[in-house]
């Protein structure tokens, strides 16, 4: 029972790393945190752990409380940069390289969206023969079929227009995107989504 004493400080560190490290990686990536006690506590005792072996490579201050909080402080910017990285272009490029055909996120809207040129979105419900076409602002995240925001957008029935936006960018209309049966993706050509695909 001593020896349990005597260690748990030390368990407590590890988790509270891990999930420092964690918890900011998730929020940069828009992951959904888990909500399984054990597997939070598993995952950040050996997140915790490569943490502290990584530290250990630092020079300590001396101080324990000091030494605490500067590892805490430096695992969630760790965990903040990790993310940046799974996130950006460089990442993905290294994944096509290596012939690895899948994303490294939750939904494919991740990977849909294009912050340099915008990406036009059209919905489709072939049982009412709606039509939705409009510029992709936000999505629901988490989910395989988000709702989305469309700006600027037209909507057509039967083919008749009957409401059209598309000059009006203030105008915007959410949707759920699981009450449709087609879903169609529109680049500019001078979007870098387009280069990625044939690198």
């Amino acid at each position: 029972m001593k020896e349990l004493i005597d260690i748990l400080p030390q368990i407590i560190i590890y988790i509270v790393l891990g999930y420092s490290f964690i918890r900011t990686y998730k929020f940069v990536r828009i992951i959904e945190q888990s909500k399984e006690a054990e597997s939070i506590l598993t995952s950040s005792l050996v997140t915790g752990f490569a943490l502290i072996c990584l530290f250990k490579l630092v020079p300590s201050t001396g101080n324990k409380l000091i030494d605490n909080i500067a590892m805490i402080i430096s695992s969630s910017a760790l965990g903040y940069l990790a993310g940046l990285i799974v996130n950006s272009g460089a990442f993905g490029s290294m994944c096509r390289f290596f012939k690895i055909k899948q994303t490294p996120n939750s939904t494919i809207w991740r990977d849909i969206e294009d912050s340099h040129c915008g990406v036009f979105v059209r919905l489709e419900n072939y049982e009412t023969k709606t039509v939705f076409v409009g510029l992709y602002v936000l999505g629901e995240a988490y989910e395989r079929f988000p709702i989305i925001q469309l700006s600027g957008y037209q909507k057509s029935v039967d083919n008749e227009i009957e409401s059209d936006f598309k000059d009006q960018p203030q105008r915007t209309i959410v949707l759920d995107t699981s009450k449709f049966d087609e879903i169609s993706v529109f680049y500019d050509t001078r979007s870098p989504k387009i280069k990625e695909w044939y690198k």
